[in-house]
């Protein structure tokens, strides 16, 4: 997956999220990224991208794990990703 976010001071003013392995072919999480527009990233607002992005996948259950086990990962993975550019803007400022 991968994580873009451009802030202007506080407020994130565009963010992307796409997910790889998830699906057939790579998935934008558009309703994630729209979930962080004009907002802060606080925790609430990253764990709902979190959610909107692990509801964008379409993991099937496999050897390697159930759908449901992956989309908490799709979930973990972007909370831990937004989490790592709050901290970033945090030091930057």
């Amino acid at each position: 997956m991968a994580v873009a976010v451009e802030m202007s001071g506080e407020r994130v003013t565009r963010a992307g999220i796409a997910l790889t392995g998830v699906g057939a072919a790579t998935i934008a999480a558009t309703a994630a990224g729209a979930a962080l527009v004009g907002k802060p990233l606080t925790p609430d607002t990253i764990e709902r991208a979190g959610a909107l992005a692990a509801e964008a996948s379409r993991p099937r259950t496999d050897h390697r794990g159930s759908a449901t086990y992956k989309r908490h990962i799709v979930d973990t993975f972007v909370v831990r990703l937004l989490n790592r550019v709050n901290e970033t803007e945090a030091r930057a400022a």
